[in-house]
């Protein structure tokens, strides 16, 4: 340090990123840009949002009005109180101190240069945990499971109940129960297979866990490689080949430590933020099974009449895999002619969105690396929100300015973090759908 004291570099990444940290913030996630961020829980670790679970139901009929009406007591809809509470996030990133130090001599400008490209990385980062958490936090299945139960074709070859050799970067792999113990590497469920969070996961830390029990098998497994096509992980460690189904989580899942997602949220049949769904019919969300079959328009519309039933009448947001859109743009150009008054936005070939209209309104379907290759989502986005104290940002609130960057003690690097704290929420999850079970590769 020196060239610049740790005062003026911590002076400058703050005038820099904080007011300017929405600036940094990148397209590609559809899911955030669908439901925005809104401020709350200023005063409290939680907030009470209030929903509707019944509707009035005091009706009285009077016939033809020749007689005398006794009225039927009132029977107030009830009105409940939904309990949120945030989920923190925090990612670290580092900064070489002679990157930092030098640029900042030169001023704000040069300061920015230096260190631009290394927080838009972690933003984007922070990002895309985020919107794979929106749609899977607290799943099941974790990020993925392996493809212990799987049997079929799959990367060129045929795997039958987790056993098949595949080729794939130059390396052949021979799966057990979807391990292969002398490469390191686990075949994950295709059903379960999303690009999203597993691109570029080199280095992340996760643990296998039992898929039944959630017990630890293999702690602190790091990613060495990842084929985001084929679903094959390398890590620094043998995963455990015992004869059962197992999942990997990001370290910090098998707490349950992040936000509770909108597969869980849609698919409860419990108690969820304080509210039963086997109390509350509207507290349930509609569930739609494709049976292994592809989605097509005709499964959708389905879905989308389902939730109609149970009071959608809102334009819905449809997020499917990019499996399942490139056969649903196939099949409406199968479908449709067109001329010049179609958006190249919208119902075109190669466009990036399809909208159509049903009962409800309009129905937009768009791709999302982040779904999962047998699922899909349908939205009533006048009824999700993200709500939380925190949009990502550089700092956490109350706290002060120093802990924006933290000077090196153990290594030659700045360390800075960015910061979240929120919670998906849907105020009628009977109003949207989860669809499960899609097979993109089916024949229908």
């Amino acid at each position: 340090m020196a060239n610049a004291n740790t005062t003026n570099v911590a002076g400058l990444f703050k005038k820099v990123y904080v007011d300017k940290i929405k600036d940094l913030l990148p397209k590609g996630f559809s899911i955030q840009e669908a439901i925005k961020f809104e401020e709350r829980f200023k005063n409290g670790s939680s907030i009470q949002i209030p929903v509707n679970l019944t509707h009035e139901n005091g009706l009285t009929l009077g016939g033809q009005g020749s007689s005398e009406i006794t009225f039927e007591s009132a029977k107030t809809g009830i009105l409940k109180q939904a309990e949120v509470v945030p989920y923190e996030m925090f990612l670290s990133s580092g900064i070489l101190t002679s990157v930092l130090s030098r640029a900042a001599n030169q001023g704000p400008q040069a300061f920015e240069q230096a260190s631009k490209n290394r927080v838009k990385a972690n933003i984007k980062s922070h990002q895309r945990s985020r919107e794979h958490f929106m749609l899977y936090g607290q799943d099941d299945n974790g990020l993925a499971r392996d493809a212990y139960d799987f049997t079929g074709s799959w990367g060129g070859a045929t795997i039958t109940a987790g056993d098949g050799s595949i080729t794939a970067d130059g390396v052949t792999y021979t799966f057990v129960n979807g391990v292969d113990v002398s490469n390191k590497a686990i075949l994950l469920n295709p059903y379960d297979l999303a690009s999203g969070m597993l691109l570029g996961s080199e280095g992340m830390e996760v643990q296998q866990l039992n898929a039944s029990t959630d017990a630890v098998l293999t702690a602190d497994m790091v990613i060495v490689s990842v084929n985001t096509t084929l679903g094959i992980v390398v890590f620094d460690k043998a995963p455990d080949a015992s004869d059962l189904e197992s999942k990997i989580v990001i370290t910090g899942q098998e707490d349950s430590g992040e936000m509770i997602g909108a597969k869980k949220i849609l698919t409860n049949t419990g108690s969820l933020f304080g509210i039963s769904a086997a109390t509350y019919g509207l507290w349930k969300g509609t569930v739609y099974d494709c049976d292994d079959g592809k989605l097509t328009f005709d499964k959708l519309i389905e879905a989308v009449s389902a939730a109609c039933d149970r009071g959608l009448d809102d334009d819905v947001m449809c997020f499917v895999s990019h499996a399942t859109w490139a056969g649903l743009i196939s099949e409406q150009a199968a479908l449709r002619e067109y001329d010049s008054s179609f958006s190249p936005d919208e119902t075109v070939n190669g466009s990036r969105g399809l909208k159509f209209h049903f009962v409800n309104g309009s129905i937009t379907i768009k791709p999302s690396r982040f779904v999962r290759r047998s699922d899909a989502f349908v939205m009533n986005l006048m009824d999700w929100h993200l709500y939380g104290s925190a949009d990502i940002s550089m700092n956490v609130p109350g706290l002060e300015d120093n802990e924006l960057l933290q000077k090196p003690i153990t290594t030659n690097a700045f360390v800075f973090r960015s910061y979240s704290d929120s919670q998906v929420f849907t105020d009628c999850p009977a109003k949207s759908v989860y669809i499960k079970n899609i097979d993109p590769n089916a024949a229908s």
